[in-house]
């Protein structure tokens, strides 16, 4: 790097260094810098403290210094990259689009990055009473959350305009008073720009840290008094200056498309309609933002020749040349991250939709890694010809095939219930077990994360929390068996939170990181499960699909659903499902799909979903 892209003063500042200094500024310094004056202040320091160490002798020759500072950075990134990618619709007519979903996340084991996080809260008028008071209380606790050892966390507030409630700081006491002072004013509007600009001045000021990335977490109805263009754009600035946007829409009314708009990712946009559960959706960006491991990700995706790429269509935006689309997240940790785009095949056949993709990225340390990111298929025929049709039966697998599974106890396995009445089970259920012999069987859970999914059960716990619950004792009771488990959450979209695996961090994690949003797209989750099963060399078991749902169907149609569900069982997988607050057209729709009464767990009204996996694992997993 030549000197003469500093400025006079500092370009004097390194000359006058010499050779051992000047070595040390242009390799020792670490993280990223957001200007050449921030490096070469940083740089300056460092290089006095190498002079006078170099003075007493601590040191070897200049040239030895800088041959070990480059094997450093040269040294591979260790971060382990988690990824998967799957194209809904599989198969599609010659002239139709398919959309190409990527999802990302990184296990970085060595140091997390640094964080300054700034919370900006909604204070206006509409926010007065329960929401604001639930607001509040949930900015403390991701206070409480946050590991404020290496993280910073300022506070804004906004209503007509932004106002810095606190400066970033490591002081909990500090940041917790400045929550507590803010109140809504008698009169005035809603100017999220104003507070998104506030956000930036803290992160872009003079006690910014060139070392540290930088994120805001925004909460409002997004009920903006002057309109979605500024709100839009003035978060576009922030983004393009590397500042990372989760945010979070509240009430009935909130503008959610507005929200999921500004954010980094898809995935970093929550909803919620009330306030009961803003505090578990603060812990969770909290807690995710903690696994932060790596900066300047680079996703890569080249496109096949004949693929041709809908303008406008990647979420989030990604930069298109002509031939490959390219996204920037400025960080990246455990917790998935998807990526999308909706492409045109020209041709009939099994098109693969890249030449390659692949996945870079920086972490703590200031080393770089990179890894490939599997080519979907997809399935183009000729409209014009009559496609074969699918099995009506559900096909079995060639273990099951040969081997019939033993039918499982009366009790486990209720084949019907009236639609009025609670399903209930028999105490002794919840103690079954498999024979000693492993099993291995493949099992991917669709989990429902609709708003639908916020509502209490009769012990007080909601609806999503309960099913995270149950879950994640059927997961580790089939990776007992030797099986595999992957998760699928859907809303609007769905997610491949976790790869069908045996790790269980990974799928608990993966439960972990399910929060409800607006929509409810099961015929998408059906599919992301179905490529991920069939991505899976056959268990002794065969593959099983599970999906906990209302059977509630909102952005799509019953008849999305049931043709997702037939490619399902076309490819031989079994599809269990567990009604949970199902309504009579909910549970007609499950058992329709499931097309065995008996592998559908539970009626209308309220499940017993322990008693539900257990009587899964009974009829699915014991094979």
């Amino acid at each position: 790097m030549p000197t003469n892209f500093l400025d006079e003063k500092h370009r004097t500042c390194v000359d006058s260094l010499g050779t051992r200094g000047r070595a040390a500024f242009f390799v020792g310094r670490v993280g990223r810098a957001r200007s050449f004056q921030y490096a070469a202040a940083h740089a300056l320091r460092a290089s006095i403290a190498l002079t006078l160490a170099g003075a007493l002798g601590a040191w070897g020759s200049p040239i030895e210094d800088l041959r070990q500072a480059r094997a450093s950075v040269a040294e591979p990134s260790p971060c382990e990259p988690i990824t998967s990618r799957f194209v809904s619709p599989a198969r599609i007519a010659l002239g139709s689009t398919t959309i190409v979903t990527a999802t990302v996340a990184l296990q970085c084991h060595a140091a997390p990055i640094p964080l300054d996080v700034v919370i900006v809260l909604d204070r206006s008028p509409s926010m007065k009473g329960t929401p604001l008071d639930a607001a509040l209380v949930a900015a403390g606790a991701f206070v409480a959350r946050t590991d404020l050892a290496r993280t910073r966390i300022g506070i804004v507030s906004f209503s007509d305009e932004g106002d810095v409630e606190a400066e970033l700081s490591h002081n909990e006491r500090y940041l917790r008073s400045a929550i507590a002072g803010i109140r809504t004013p008698i009169r005035g509007g809603t100017d999220v720009a104003a507070g998104l600009r506030a956000a930036g001045s803290i992160l872009q000021g003079e006690r910014s840290r060139p070392d540290a990335a930088s994120v805001i977490v925004l909460l409002s109805d997004a009920r903006n008094g002057l309109g979605e263009l500024p709100v839009i754009q003035q978060a576009r600035i922030l983004r393009d200056s590397g500042v990372y946007m989760v945010t979070i829409a509240l009430g009935i009314s909130a503008h959610v498309e507005l929200m999921a708009s500004i954010a980094s990712t898809p995935d970093d946009a929550y909803s919620s309609a009330g306030s009961s559960v803003l505090t578990a959706i603060f812990e969770r960006i909290a807690g995710g933002l903690m696994s932060l491991g790596a900066h300047d990700i680079v996703v890569l995706d080249r496109l096949e020749e004949r693929v041709a790429h809908i303008a406008g269509s990647s979420r989030p935006p990604g930069r298109f040349d002509g031939r490959s689309v390219e996204w920037r997240l400025s960080v990246l940790g455990a917790e998935p991250r998807s990526l999308a785009l909706e492409l045109r095949p020209d041709r009939i056949g099994l098109i693969p939709t890249s030449v390659g993709a692949e996945i870079t990225w920086t972490d703590s340390l200031g080393r770089t890694g990179v890894a490939p990111i599997t080519i979907p298929v997809v399935d183009v025929f000729d409209p014009s010809v009559e496609p074969t049709p699918l099995p009506s039966a559900t096909p079995t697998s060639s273990a099951t095939a040969t081997n019939p599974p033993t039918p499982s106890p009366e009790s486990a396995t209720p084949t019907s219930l009236p639609p009025d009445k609670f399903f209930t089970y028999i105490p002794w259920a919840s103690s079954a077990a498999c024979e000693p012999v492993r099993q291995q069987p493949n099992v991917v859970l669709v989990i429902d994360a609709s708003t639908t999914m916020e509502l209490s059960l009769s012990d007080g716990r909601s609806r999503i929390a309960a099913a995270r619950a149950a879950a994640q004792v059927f997961a580790e009771r089939t990776v007992d068996q030797g099986g595999v488990v992957g998760v699928v959450a859907f809303d609007a979209e769905s997610r491949v939170l976790v790869a069908p695996t045996r790790d269980r961090t990974l799928i608990r994690n993966g439960l972990d990181a399910i929060v409800t949003r607006v929509g409810s797209r099961f015929d998408l989750g059906l599919t992301s499960a179905r490529v991920a099963l069939e991505g899976m060399p056959a268990g002794a078991a065969g593959s099983v699909m599970v999906a906990l749902t209302d059977g509630r169907v909102v952005g799509s149609t019953a008849e999305d659903v049931e043709s997702a569900a037939s490619l399902v069982r076309g490819a031989g997988i079994e599809l269990w499902s567990i009604p949970l607050g199902a309504d009579a057209a909910g549970l007609a729709l499950l058992k329709l799909i499931t097309i065995e009464p008996s592998r559908v767990i539970g009626g209308t009204g309220e499940t017993d979903l322990e008693g539900a996996f257990d009587s899964i694992f009974v009829g699915a997993v014991c094979r």
